[in-house]
């Protein structure tokens, strides 16, 4: 499932498989996600476009649990994508303690230079009460 979603040229069987319920977070033996994966891909959206609108990610942001919602948002937050970062936070369907934000921001250490928007993802996880270990 993660290559079918993942994999250029397999857009229609990702939507699909997306439409019917894939769990975009569900973790492969490497610890990787489809969601990780695409997003790491930099290309275009069409996953986050489809799990939008099929409704999924307003069944896991109102009924997910507290751990996948976070884990829903890191990847967000580990890519640097700190503009979709603010908008599931300002929902107010997913809360950051100041120690998973430290957690995120030690988890971003040597990898600003590569995010979408360093500068806007650092603000955001100071914001939420990071603080960077030396």
């Amino acid at each position: 499932m993660h290559l079918a979603i993942t994999s250029a040229g397999f857009e229609r069987l990702g939507r699909e498989l997306v439409k019917r319920g894939a769990d975009i977070l569900l973790m492969d033996n490497d610890g990787n996600c489809p969601l990780s994966l695409f997003l790491l891909q930099e290309e275009e959206d069409w996953l986050l476009d489809e799990f939008e609108s099929s409704g999924k990610e307003m069944k896991l942001l109102a009924f997910g649990s507290s751990e996948k919602k976070l884990r829903y948002i890191s990847y967000f937050i580990l890519t640097g994508q700190s503009t979709k970062a603010r908008e599931l936070i300002g929902s107010g369907h997913i809360k950051i303690s100041a120690s998973d934000a430290t957690e995120l921001m030690n988890s971003c250490r040597g990898n600003f230079e590569s995010m979408t928007d360093p500068v806007d993802t650092f603000e955001l996880l100071s914001s939420l009460g990071a603080e960077l270990e030396i």
